[in-house]
């Protein structure tokens, strides 16, 4: 078609402009508001609830939501958002350190647990004192699904991040942290809990000093440890501790210097002698051989990295 003025027409159609519905006006805010809901309830069923808890069950939740939710993936996104969250805003420092916990006992790789161990790291810092020993309960339980990897897998990354200034009896919290962690230790002297990755590699008795985030190591690797701390440097507790190492048989896992006994200086400690093995302690004033023996004998090749009386390097 050709109009007046010569130019080609165009053909145009005019649509109407459309009015939002009035039921989708309404329906976002009221989506929004139901998934805050029941953020809030999850957040709320943290807080109020010891240990692990099954949160989409006890807010009364269709199954198949609660099966999403118990998944690996899921949960610890759901723990990892809330000890965010928690951290962020300075709330309770206990519960996001109990999120981040929970995070890392369902989490899928390495990467989350690293992210675990950077959240409980920012909540623990938060965490008075006197109260670190309220994490207990959550480092000394058994996870009741096998997908997570904490505590049997990569119990040492949590270890690292609650020190020793956490005492919990029969806890699982030792392993080996990096070698530039800085450990102190309140029992005198310590027979577990975390150590450095560097081990001492001989036995027998050490020319110097041995620390104890480096004995602590090879006790876990199933060694006994003989220390000695007098003024003079005990020169006859030397000497007869050298004969008795050198005396030992080589037993079921000989190491670079023999038996696997140890003998180092130990200053931070009471008695003049003591005899450490993986959560064994025996205190003497004098070099006693036959109590010495017994205990070598009965703990030796017991430590927590031994399978079957076989022990690592």
């Amino acid at each position: 078609m050709h109009h007046p003025d010569g130019q080609a027409g165009l053909n145009t159609l005019q649509v109407p402009l459309k009015r939002p519905r009035l039921g989708l006006m309404i329906g976002i805010p009221v989506l929004a508001i139901g998934l805050s809901v029941i953020a809030l309830a999850l957040l709320a069923s943290q807080l109020l609830g010891p240990g692990r808890r099954n949160i989409s069950a006890e807010l009364g939740m269709p199954v198949w939501f609660e099966q999403f939710t118990e998944q690996d993936g899921v949960a610890y996104q759901i723990h990892a958002n809330l000890g965010t969250v928690l951290n962020a805003v300075g709330a309770s420092s206990t519960t996001a350190a109990r999120e981040w916990v929970k995070a890392a006992d369902r989490a899928r790789s390495p990467g989350e647990i690293d992210a675990a161990v950077g959240g409980l790291v920012a909540a623990e810092r938060r965490i008075p004192s006197d109260a670190l020993p309220t994490l207990c309960p959550i480092f000394t339980e058994t996870p009741p699904w096998p997908g997570g990897l904490w505590p049997v897998a990569r119990r040492e990354q949590f270890a690292a991040v609650v020190g020793t200034n956490l005492s919990c009896p029969g806890s699982t919290i030792w392993g080996q942290i990096p070698d530039d962690f800085p450990i102190s230790y309140s029992a005198r002297p310590p027979t577990s809990g975390v150590f450095h990755n560097t081990w001492y590699p001989r036995y027998g008795v050490a020319p110097e000093p041995v620390p104890a985030t480096a004995w602590l190591h090879n006790l876990a690797h199933g060694a006994v440890v003989l220390l000695y701390h007098c003024p003079d440097g005990c020169p006859d507790v030397v000497a007869q501790a050298t004969q008795f190492q050198a005396e030992l048989p080589l037993g079921r896992n000989p190491r670079a210097g023999g038996a696997s006994l140890l003998v180092t200086a130990f200053d931070d400690m009471d008695s003049r002698i003591a005899l450490v093995a993986w959560d064994r302690l025996l205190q003497l004033d004098q070099f006693d051989r036959a109590q010495i023996e017994v205990f070598y004998d009965t703990n030796v090749d017991r430590g927590p990295e031994c399978q079957n009386l076989k022990c690592p390097d």
